[in-house]
């Protein structure tokens, strides 16, 4: 199972790559921009409601971690079980094999066979349990992981719009991903980008469906006699 540590830390930075920036905007009273930069990870880590999120997955992982043990466990006494049972058949076939008439000699051997590949039978079976239980263990964590940092990247997105208010600045921006958390509504400039793009696709637009001038006999001839 990975280390609950390295799974935070993924989860934290993919989700935080992940989430748009739907951040609420208001009007900067600065006369240039000014940005405020954050350490999201490390706010996720040490605020209060992060250190409790962080206290539930270790114990999430560890009663995961204790239930997959208790699954092998259980499993590995099951296959000795079989294990001790074929080895008595086995001497006990020994201790009477001299004695033995021949149909009996015959079905004995053959219930040992049928004994040692039930054997292996349960010894595969037992391993693809294992690993289903291992990766569904792993899923349930980055699961409760993922919903746990959701949760806390709402916090930093609300906490970083009320920084950006009381300080005045026109942005504030984590250092962790480069992602902006915040903004104002002078810096959000969508729509203009928009009419600009539009404005240059019309142009373009309107240059290919202009018509081109006829080329005429004399022009063709004129064109043909500079190539050559």
């Amino acid at each position: 199972m990975v280390k609950l540590s390295k799974l935070f830390v993924a989860s934290l930075a993919c989700t935080a790559l992940g989430l748009e920036a739907e951040a609420t905007v208001v009007a900067s009273e600065n006369s240039s921009p000014a940005v405020v930069y954050i350490n999201a990870m490390e706010a996720m880590q040490t605020s209060k409601h992060g250190q409790k999120r962080l206290a539930e997955l270790k114990k999430k992982e560890n009663d995961l971690a204790s239930s997959l043990k208790k699954k092998e466990n259980d499993l590995t006494v099951s296959l000795k079980k079989k294990q001790e049972k074929l080895t008595q058949d086995v001497k006990d076939y020994e201790a009477k094999e001299k004695t033995m008439s021949a149909t009996a000699k015959e079905k004995a051997e053959s219930n040992l066979f049928k004994g040692r590949e039930e054997l292996e039978v349960a010894a595969k079976t037992s391993q693809q349990e294992l690993e289903v239980a291992a990766k569904t263990s792993q899923q349930e964590l980055q699961l409760v992981s993922t919903r746990a940092t959701e949760e806390l990247s709402k916090d930093i997105e609300q906490a970083a719009a009320e920084i950006g208010k009381k300080e005045k600045c026109d942005a504030v921006v984590d250092l962790f991903t480069g992602r902006v958390v915040w903004a104002n509504d002078q810096t959000v400039k969508t729509k203009e980008i928009v009419k600009v793009m539009d404005k240059n696709y019309e142009t373009k637009l309107a240059s290919s469906k202009a018509p081109k001038a006829p080329t005429t006999v004399a022009v063709a001839n004129r064109q043909g006699a500079a190539a050559a």
